[in-house]
């Protein structure tokens, strides 16, 4: 299955979504992310690669920055009943409901309350330099071991725990 099909059967349809080809970016990526609609970027929405779950998952697997991130997620899904463990499917799912939790938090605590996807991205970027985040990530172009402490401080952002307890909620209703 291709994560083109799971998005149009799980993603809200008011969201925009951008699967796109990993193959046109510099590195071969498996990038998921939410950007909000700002003064420089008009395509406010999903970003998602379009692969097959099979590939998004194994992909993310061989890429050693994320390997304590995923041990993070998969416990947290565990602890939170929604996993016995993390596979293809889950994980694909997780990965699409949580971006659509930032989207959720972008429209409920910025849009509409009058805010831009400009105050978001600043809002993510104080949060960041303040739990030191963006320091880690600049470290870790130096030091390969710091990844796992990187993706440990990562899923303590508060804009990542909202997405992460959103996609939670959804992965239930769904399972239900």
């Amino acid at each position: 299955m291709r994560l083109t099909e799971l998005a149009s059967v799980i993603l809200r349809k008011d969201i925009p979504t951008f699967p796109y080809n990993p193959d046109h970016l510099e590195k071969r990526e498996m990038i998921f992310r939410m950007t909000p609609f700002t003064d420089i970027n008009q395509q406010g929405g999903i970003w998602y690669p379009d692969v097959t779950i099979t590939e998004s998952f194994q992909e993310q697997r061989n890429d050693f920055r994320l390997t304590e991130g995923i041990k993070i997620v998969e416990q947290f899904l565990i602890d939170k009943g929604v996993a016995i463990k993390l596979d293809e499917k889950t994980d694909a799912i997780f990965t699409l409901l949580h971006e659509e939790g930032h989207w959720d938090y972008y429209v409920r605590y910025y849009i509409d309350l009058g805010k831009s996807g400009n105050a978001y991205n600043d809002d993510n970027a104080k949060i960041s330099d303040e739990m030191g985040i963006t320091s880690l990530k600049k470290q870790v172009q130096a030091n390969n071991e710091l990844y796992g402490e990187l993706q440990r401080v990562y899923r303590e952002h508060p804009f990542e725990k909202y997405a992460d307890e959103y996609a939670v909620k959804k992965m239930k209703e769904i399972n239900n």
